[in-house]
């Protein structure tokens, strides 16, 4: 529960029991249950409050038996654990909806079936004696077996595990006919046993019943456990219609029973591990490693599966382009703000944070840090000015930065700038930062209506090259160990410039064979092909295809952990020239992967012709890549062992991305100076948000009567206290500081220093509701509401921000409404791959009904309205107000309506504020429709059509918006939104 978030779900099994029945005092077995466990905003006193969903189920109306698909009439059981097991693994529905993954993996395991069915054929068709299959063992009834085994490791909704059914089957039934044998269903059934094995308990639900809908419930079994257990086994009992229980405890006998197999003492069969003919799975994730496959694939080939098995997918590989960050142009969180240019941190290292120098000149002093500022120390010379002209050059170089983490640096000079160093690995889509006018300026603004100059930019250093490879195929002795590898592999830079990171993707072969059928790729759609070609080391002309945009797989950013240092930002490290060679030094270990480089490379430097190709080598385009595997480092490889850094470890880099936003922390220092202003520096001021920065701000300000109250159960209370204390000095001399970590239900007036609070301040901020900034903005009115009706706030104190504006536009976002829209095929049937997917849709197409939170930075859409405000939360005044506002508005560009984005403007008074609003106060917003912060997204029930004449006649989308309770009966604070189209 501490480190879950909004919109997950926390499951807790409790365990059948073995306990007398009142009846006749026989043992009886009880099932168990399962108690799911969401995060919902308390409405009472602010917070978070954690409720049973499973029970509030079965409260409402009867609803718990079962639900009607209005499509077909089909009933289905109510079960909101998979429900909101899918709503929060967002990607289950895009990659169901990734025809081409779809269509790969079943040509694969199609192809798999045929050889091994064929293979067994061969080996079954053998004298008795001379037979290696373990497949042809005694049944009970003395018959023959000959099964195909088949372990599929990752059920999700059981595609997979069908596709091996389907095509073991007709496998089977092809070979029958052509040996002129004569197999009913049962006898063909018997050949073909699927053990599929999955951990979340709601997805081997969804899976059990997606099989049972496509008839293949005698085929496959779902087996609900970590493939990795060593009490899971393959066992035939399963399709026996035996119940397996798990083996027990002992580690001997653990080990002994997994061997041989016994009868337990419940009475079912102990789980025999018997060997798979075939092993699928698919358990990758945008940086490859995350899901777990290495452990998975090793533990398969130790336990599970036969010497000649065959195993789908096949290999991976890693390919990498060295990145410049570029400076972040974005607009200022002020919307009449103009345009600016970021300077200290770029679009690659604002992903680390914060940048300790900008934090501290924005906030008006902060040290955002865990480490003492020491140039407040330094000596200050007669003229007044401290030793040295820069006096960031000590603490400045941003260690310590980010509560305690330390950065792995090594300092010697003259090393030949050989670094391994930790850092951060950012999932996204690159193709947003690589290409500047990949999103349409005009059409994709939220924060101004004449469009938006916004990008974060990277720029590539080299071409793609292949660092890293993996063979999942092969046996146990091609995977890597358990302890990983380091490889480095020459690349060659086709620019000059600084590197501050590694983008990385990788490539997937399903299947043997060098044509586009075998496949897969998460290439940025931003690399030509031939690049990727060289970097293959494929012949230009072979027909390989950027892979099509898709949200579940994206590329990763790999952004080095001393990207704030002052060395680094001079370029002095990590600095590359066009032409001379530089080792890119990929390390793995099971689950995740980093860089570092070696430009000290004893590699001539080599002439580029101006198409950045090596002239040497004439048409063929870059030389061989040279790549050697480092088992141990020295200074002259890489300057230390690769460790993985402490950067980023308390945030997130969604975090650092606002807080290395200085528009928004220099606007929030501006409001809360003009709050001190206003009410004078003896003023209580209690702050509301997590992470205490607006009391820092304060204190540092003047405020002499400072209050944080930490709403988080983790550590961030903690590291917000040393931070206050070590990093600022705080309290300082004549002043009162504290930070109380407490639920704001326990908090009277008396733990106010100073007494009730005449200025109340946030971001706001709350760790569990990161990135969800309505439910943040919710959060903050309901922490004031309770508060001043116990008297801990004023009623006339003032806030900042004194009122939110919740924001909405209605927009055309293909992509978003086809990965997150219904599964099936291109003719809209609920079929995938040729599989009903009836049940996934029921319990998965609900985006119409909930947000979801996305960088909208980094994705296309076009902009249909202009921008409207559905509802102003007032912060100030004895009891502040929610209204919603039912408005129209006005159309700006033809197109198709699919889906609204909603986000949050925070007024702030300061003393000059560029806004002008209401009763001709001034205020500067905050805006979190910019490229720092996430936005909300949610599907329009139907798509709405809007042709050019709708425009030009002034049409209008008529809105209604309300706050009430959620249908389910979880939340308080359910959002809802209707829109239609009229013609003025």
């Amino acid at each position: 529960i501490e480190s879950a978030r909004y919109n997950e779900a926390v499951v807790v099994t409790v365990n059948g029991d073995v306990s007398p029945s009142p009846a006749n005092d026989e043992s009886v077995s009880v099932s168990p249950s399962e108690i799911v466990l969401v995060a919902c905003l308390d409405k009472d006193n602010g917070g978070i409050i954690w409720k049973n969903c499973a029970a509030v189920a079965v409260t409402n109306d009867d609803a718990s038996t079962t639900a009607q698909n209005n499509t077909n009439n089909k009933l289905f059981h109510q079960d909101p654990g998979i429900v909101r097991h899918l709503r929060t693994k967002r990607w289950a529905l895009p990659m169901l909806n990734d025809h081409r993954r779809n269509r790969l993996y079943d040509n694969a395991v199609r192809e798999a079936c045929r050889q091994m069915v064929k293979r067994r054929a061969g080996e079954y068709n053998k004298d008795d004696s001379s037979t290696n299959s373990s497949n042809n063992d005694k049944k009970e009834d003395g018959t023959t077996t000959g099964s195909i085994r088949i372990l599929d490791i990752g059920s999700g909704t059981g595609l997979l595990a069908m596709m091996n059914a389907r095509h073991a089957l007709d496998a089977v039934h092809e070979r029958a006919i052509s040996s002129e044998q004569q197999l009913g269903n049962k006898q063909l059934n018997s050949k073909v046993q699927v053990t599929s094995v999955e951990m979340a308990s709601a997805m081997a639900r969804l899976a059990r019943i997606t099989i049972d809908e496509n008839g293949l419930s005698e085929n496959i079994k779902i087996v609900e456990q970590h493939s990795t257990d060593l009490t899971f086994g393959i066992d035939d009992a399963r399709f026996r219609g035996k119940e397996t229980n798990n083996l027990p405890s002992t580690q001997g006998a653990m080990d002994a029973n997994i061997k041989n197999g016994v009868e337990n003492d419940n009475g079912g069969t102990t789980i025999n591990n018997e060997m798979a003919d075939i092993c699928t799975s698919e358990l990758l994730e945008s940086g490859l490693l995350g899901e777990g496959v290495l452990p998975s694939i090793r533990d398969a080939w130790t336990r599970h599966l036969k010497p000649d098995a065959i195993v789908v997918p096949r290999r991976a590989r890693v390919f990498a382009v060295l990145i410049e960050g570029m400076p972040i142009i974005m607009d200022a969180n002020s919307v009449n703000n103009s345009t600016e240019r970021t300077t200290m941190v770029n679009a690659a290292t604002a992903f680390l944070g914060p940048e300790l120098r900008q934090f501290h000149e924005a906030s008006g002093g902060v040290w955002m840090s865990t480490t003492t500022n020491t140039s407040a120390l330094s000596p200050v010379t007669e003229a007044g000015e401290k030793k040295g002209t820069d006096h960031y050059t000590q603490q400045l170089n941003n260690k310590g930065v980010l509560l305690g983490a330390q950065c792995c640096e090594n300092e010697k000079e003259g090393n030949g700038e050989g670094f391994a160093v930790g850092g951060v690995t950012v999932p996204l889509h690159a193709n947003a930062m690589l290409d500047e006018n990949y999103r349409d300026k005009k059409y994709a603004s939220l924060m101004k209506e004449e469009g938006c100059s916004e990008f974060r930019g990277i720029r590539p250093l080299t071409h793609p090259t292949m660092v890293l490879d993996f063979d999942f195929a092969s046996g146990l002795d091609a995977l890597p160990p358990p302890t990983g590898r380091s490889i480095a592999t020459n690349a060659i830079p086709t620019a000059d410039g600084v590197c501050h990171g590694v983008l990385f993707w990788w490539e997937l072969d399903l299947w043997d064979g060098d044509n586009d059928d075998c496949t897969y790729s998460t290439e940025p759609i931003g690399f030509v092909n031939h690049e990727m070609d060289d970097a293959r080391g494929n012949d230009s002309n072979n027909g390989n295809k950027p892979s099509l945009w898709q949200d579940h797989w994206q590329q990763c950013l790999f952004v080095f952990g001393d990207g704030h240092s002052k060395r680094n930002l001079e370029g002095s490290r990590r600095k590359l020239t066009k032409g001379t060679p530089v080792a890119i030094i990929a390390s793995h270990d099971d689950s995740s992967i980093s860089f570092s480089i070696n430009t000290n490379n004893d590699d001539s430097p080599v002439s580029m012709d101006e198409n950045n190709n090596d002239e040497s080598q004439g048409d063929s385009g870059l030389r061989p890549f040279q790549r050697r595997r480092l088992n141990e480092y020295n200074d002259e490889d890489a300057g230390g062992p690769v460790q993985q850094s402490m950067l980023n470890r308390h945030i997130t880099t969604t975090r650092a991305l606002q807080l290395n936003d200085s528009s928004r922390i220099r606007t929030l220092t501006a409001a809360i100076q003009h709050c001190i202003d206003a009410k004078g520096i003896d003023a209580p001021l209690l702050d509301l948000s997590d992470g205490g920065l607006c009391a820092m701000i304060a204190s540092i300000s003047g405020a002499k009567y400072v209050t944080s109250l930490e709403s988080s159960s983790g550590t961030l209370p903690t590291r917000a206290a040393m931070i206050a204390q070590i990093g600022n000095n705080l309290p300082r001399a004549g002043t009162e500081f504290q930070i109380i970590q407490a639920l704001a239900e326990h908090l009277s007036e008396e733990h106010i220093v100073g007494g009730a609070a005449e200025i109340v301040v946030a971001e706001p901020y709350y760790e569990m509701l990161e990135g969800w900034h309505l439910q943040e903005a919710l959060n903050y009115f309901y922490l004031v509401r309770s508060l001043k009706k116990r008297g801990v706030i004023s009623p006339s104190a003032v806030s900042m921000p004194a009122y939110a504006h919740v924001m909405a536009c209605v927009v055309e976002f293909d992509d978003f409404y086809s990965a997150y829209g219904q599964v099936g095929n291109e003719s809209n049937e609920n079929l995938v791959a040729g599989f009903r997917h009836d049940s996934v849709n029921h319990y998965g197409d609900r985006y119409h009904t909930y947000d979801t939170s996305l960088p909208l930075w980094q994705y296309r859409y076009k902009r249909l309205s202009k921008r409207l405000c559905v509802a102003k939360i007032l912060y100030e005044g004895a009891a502040p107000t929610i209204d919603t506002v039912d408005d129209s508005v006005e159309l700006v560009s033809e197109g198709c309506a699919q889906a609204i984005i909603f986000w949050v403007d925070y007024a702030c008074r300061t003393k000059n504020a560029h806004c002008h609003r209401g009763s001709g106060e001034q205020f500067d917003i905050i805006s979190t429709a910019s490229s720092s912060h996430r936005q909300l997204v949610r599907k329009l029930p139907k798509p709405i059509a809007i042709k050019d004449e709708d425009v030009k006649a002034r049409s209008i989308f008529v809105c209604k918006a309300s706050f009430g309770d959620d249908p389910d009966g979880i939340e308080d604070h359910s959002f809802t939104f209707e829109l239609e189209l009229k013609t003025t």
